[in-house]
Order: structure tokens, then sequence, then C-alpha cells
């Protein structure tokens, strides 16, 4: 441990110059202020409803938590028991409200994902984006330095074990958690990857984690964060804000600016080293790997009015 310290104290010691740190979080901007409890008339399947309406249902249990009614082209038979104002209310039916409706909120978000044409992942409750759903599968986006470029968000990849070569798809899959950090609310979005072979059928068992390390090998804290400014200002369509969920007690509204903090000590990139990553099973196969092209490139804004038109 003292000669990790020692290391430390040479090779990484900060320079004396102000920094600038884009996190990936966007603070909240409103909230509903209250929580219904509803009764169901009759059972349903609820996995399914819940990607329409963002709510919560104990297990085996007619009682529905939700920041408003269903909307009438659901056609779900419910009763209104109860209202509460979940911020002034810490507890109620043994469950802690904020942590109700905190759950609810995330999974309002996953709804105006499903709204705008993502898919689930199965088995989770992870969207991501699909083949078709983007022209030419790229998140069009304004870079932290004001340029218009793009990121994919499907490609390909090729491996090879041995004799063996497997050729696979990855889609960007985001994931929202809503936290409370520096006194104010704020939703975490964290870039993850949805892998499938060609005809869409997802990978499974332990090779997934493989591929995926493999896949993000290259990418650092710029091509995490262009990911995620590429799907906020998807999910925002490119507004300064985003109104995720309307209810007649409020709205759930995000900024589409993450959190930008500043620090007087910053990093001294100069004397860093690249990190060699070996993987002596698997194997890629770099002519597939188009770095930079596939991934990034300028928005050709007279192209793009060229093919509108």
């Amino acid at each position: 441990r003292a000669n990790v310290q020692d290391w430390m104290a040479v090779h990484a010691k900060p320079s004396e110059r102000e920094e600038t740190l884009r996190a990936n979080v966007l603070p909240v901007t409103e909230l509903p202020t209250v929580l219904h409890k509803f009764e169901l008339q009759e059972k349903l399947i609820l996995p399914k409803l819940a990607e329409h309406w963002p709510f919560f249902s104990p297990t085996n249990s007619m009682v529905i938590w939700a920041f408003g009614p269903p909307g009438v082209d659901l056609n779900v038979p419910v009763r209104s028991a109860t209202a509460v104002s979940w911020q002034e209310v810490p507890e109620f039916d043994g469950l802690r409200m904020e942590d109700l409706a905190l759950a609810i909120l995330r999974k309002a978000i996953i709804v105006k994902c499903l709204q705008g044409g993502m898919k689930l992942v199965p088995k989770s409750s992870l969207p991501y984006f699909p083949e078709g759903l983007l022209p030419e599968n790229h998140l069009r986006f304004t870079t932290y330095g004001g340029k218009k470029t793009y990121v994919s968000a499907i490609g390909e990849r090729t491996f090879r074990s041995g004799e063996h070569r497997e050729r696979i798809k990855y889609h960007l899959a985001p994931n929202f958690r809503l936290i409370a950090d520096l006194g104010q609310l704020m939703v975490r979005v964290s870039i993850s990857l949805h892998l499938t072979d060609l005809n869409g059928c997802p990978l499974e068992g332990s090779k997934v984690i493989s591929r995926r390390k493999r896949i993000c090998r290259n990418w650092w804290n710029h091509e995490w964060f262009s990911r995620f400014m590429a799907v906020v200002e998807w999910l925002c369509q490119g507004q300064a804000g985003c109104e995720v969920l309307r209810t007649a007690n409020g709205s759930f509204c995000i900024t589409s600016e993450p959190l930008i903090l500043s620090a007087k000590q910053g990093i001294d990139e100069s004397i860093l080293r690249p990190i060699v990553i070996t993987d002596a099973d698997v194997e890629v196969i770099d002519e597939d790997v188009d770095d930079g092209k596939s991934d990034f490139d300028d928005y050709d804004d007279s192209k793009q009015e060229s093919e509108d038109g």
C-alpha cells in the first residue's frame, strides 16, 4: 500500500489549473406532488401495461400506485382509493413514499423512451435503440464544444476465437437512475450495450461481458460522454428540457443540460501512458472496426437538407 501511495504521489500529482468537470447527470426542474393509490377491478398483465403507464404494484396485489390514472386508450378498470403528498408523508401503507415516488419516476422515463420507439432488453427494464428507429442508425447531437456530429446507436463487430468467427451487433442502451446529490434531485444516465446476433437474438452467457469489454476498450471519457449527450438530445428532442410526465398535480421535468462543475486542480495528461489491453482468448477483427468514422463524424447540414427536401 505504501509503495502504491508513493508511486501515485510522483506520477499522478494534479496540476494547479482550472478544470471543467461534466457529469452524466441531469438536474430535475419540476416534480409532481401527489401519488395516487388505485385498486384494480380485474386481473391484468402488468408487465405489458408498464410499457405504457408508469406505476408500482406490490407482488400479488390488486393495488397500484401511480402519479395519475392510466390513459383512456389503455382501458384499464381502476378505482381511485386515496391520494398522498409523497414529499410530506414519509410512510404510508408500510411503504416509504420517497422511494416509491423515485421508482415510478424512473419508470416514467422508460415509458417516454418506449413512446419514442425504443425497445426493452428481454427480461429487463433497460431500453435500447432498435434497428431502423433512427436514420442510418445515427444519433445526431451537438458536442460540448458546439460542433454538430453523430454517434452510431447500433454497430457491428466480428470476433474470432481460434478458427471460429462470430459477427454480432451492439445497441446503445441507456440506464436511468434518480439520485439525490449536491442538495438536488438528478437523473443519472449511464450508457450500456445490448448485444445480439445478426438476427436480433440476444447473446447469453459469459461471453457477453468479454464482448462488451472488447467493444468499449477504446472508449474513454470523451466517447462515453458523447454518447450520453447524444441520448439526452434524442430524449429531449433537441430542446432545453424535457417534460417526461404530466399530471394534474405537476409535471416531471428534467433539463437537457448536464451538471457542470469546476475544479482548481486538474490531471496532467502529458504524463499519462496508454493502457495496453490484451485478451488471448478472443480477438476483434480490426478490419471491421472503423474507429472514428463509424462512430463519430461531422454532421453535414446541407446533405441533410437535400435529403429532407
